[in-house]
């Protein structure tokens, strides 16, 4: 079963709470990501002064590319710069089986250095670019921005978990890093070091990313406005969600008064990071619910043969669709605003509840979430010769056919110990996309290809529908 930070070294969540510990699970992806915005409000006393650290750090990099007139040593010195190794145990969440980042390599790193120094050649020298460079630049998302940011303030990150474990007085783990030696947290379990993250650096979206606002692009400039607006739109929020990072990156270098802008907006902005008390987008509150339903309303499982999996897996779901139907799981999906929470919240709760009657019916079932995918895979038996695949989707989400679809040929062709469920939870009034759904199954088995099994669920508010 996952486990939190707090479980794995045996420590009250409040402890952690108090000292401003992210209290992640084990081996499970969260949307958490460390934000550089945040390290301007950081009170932890090892963050004290870490912006301006952060920031010279990019300062450096911006003067080597002034200076450099090509693909020279300093050009080169600046990719190396930019250049950062996978974390080797940092965790936004916790993960036994090594826990690593995005990273930046060489040749993305190159990539970022031009970038930069083309942005330096339209008149911009200012460090904060480094911060924004994921909405320009293909392949550099929040994961790797906040990776880059863990890199270059590690030595801070080290000594404040190191201060936290003495001050728990839990076992510990002696870690050597660029030459000074700190003694982090130990998972008992595995005996590797855990490293603490401040939870006031974490947000679901960097600000960077977040432009919800509707600030007008070059408002000053009417002319400019007219021009750019044919291209990336009127706000910022059209541009980076629907614009190509190509085209962006295009006209930002074409029209550098706009990156001053887009520059000016981000300073001004304001941040917090994520209110774990609330925790309003379900990132933790999850299992707990997951596992309380599932003590609450139990069902009897059997160990079953590989033949027999598939019918075991098939009663977990019709069990969670009525508790979604009937026993007021639907409520959950929803946040205190009455907004539809994202989908992955519904795939976690999905495998907190299978998770809860695997184990309280001693079921040797492995169970593991492709964290982000929507699939919770059931194997058993040598080699994992039978299994089923479980995949959860929204009817409001657009890819619901598509993801239907293309599973279809790589499904037909499986090996008939292999078997998939499609889990659709009704979201919308329209019941078009699951009609268009069952249209398709129909059309695929009369040509006689197997294909995934279809349950559907209500999981809108209010008294529930009739099934679908």
């Amino acid at each position: 079963m996952p486990r939190r930070i707090s479980q794995v070294l045996g420590v009250p969540p409040k402890e952690l709470g108090k000292r401003g510990v992210f209290n992640g699970f084990v081996d499970l992806d969260s949307k958490l990501y460390v934000d550089p915005f945040l390290l301007r409000t950081a009170e932890s006393p090892e963050l004290l002064g870490a912006y301006d650290e952060y920031r010279a750090y990019f300062v450096q990099v911006l003067l080597l590319l002034r200076k450099s007139t090509g693909r020279d040593a300093l050009f080169r010195r600046a990719r190396d710069l930019l250049t950062f190794k996978e974390s080797p145990f940092v965790a936004l969440g916790y993960s036994q089986g090594g826990i690593t980042g995005s990273g930046i390599g060489r040749e993305l790193a190159s990539r970022l250095a031009q970038t930069a120094k083309e942005i330096i050649n339209a008149g911009v020298e200012e460090p904060t670019i480094f911060d924004l460079v994921g909405l320009i630049e293909e392949n550099v998302g929040a994961d790797r921005i906040s990776d880059m940011v863990t890199r270059i303030l590690m030595p801070r990150l080290l000594k404040f978990s190191s201060r936290i474990a003495r001050e728990l007085q839990v076992d510990t783990t002696g870690l050597s890093f660029d030459g000074q030696s700190y003694s982090l947290p130990k998972d008992p379990r595995t005996g590797k070091p855990v490293l603490f993250l401040p939870d006031e650096l974490l947000r679901t979206l960097p600000v960077a990313r977040d432009w919800s606002d509707v600030d007008r692009v070059a408002a000053q400039n009417s002319e400019l406005r007219r021009r750019v607006n044919k291209v990336i739109g009127s706000t910022w929020k059209q541009a980076t969600r629907r614009v190509k990072k190509a085209d962006l990156r295009a006209v930002l270098l074409r029209y550098p008064q706009l990156l001053r802008e887009l520059i000016d907006k981000y300073g001004r902005k304001r941040a917090r990071p994520y209110d774990f008390d609330r925790d309003p987008d379900g990132l933790f509150s999850w299992f707990e619910i997951g596992s309380k339903f599932a003590t609450d309303y139990p069902i009897r499982l059997v160990q079953p043969s590989a033949d027999e999996l598939v019918e075991v897996v098939r009663k977990i779901c019709q069990r969670f669709g009525d508790l979604v139907e009937n026993n007021g799981l639907a409520k959950m999906f929803y946040s205190q605003a009455k907004r539809l929470r994202h989908e992955q919240f519904a795939q976690l709760l999905f495998y907190a509840v299978a998770d809860s009657y695997c184990a309280a019916n001693n079921l040797m079932l492995t169970r593991e979430p492709n964290a982000g995918r929507g699939a919770v895979d059931f194997k058993i038996g040598s080699g994992y010769s039978s299994a089923v695949t479980v995949e959860i989707k929204y009817t409001s989400n657009k890819r619901l056919l598509r993801g239907f679809t293309i599973q279809l040929p790589t499904y037909a062709k499986a090996e008939g110990t292999s078997h998939s469920i499609y889990l659709v939870l009704r979201t919308t009034a329209s019941d078009a996309s699951i009609k268009a759904l069952r249209k398709v199954q129909r059309t695929a088995t009369k040509k006689g290809e197997r294909v995934p099994d279809i349950l559907v669920f209500d999981a809108r508010l209010g008294p529930s529908a009739s099934k679908s």
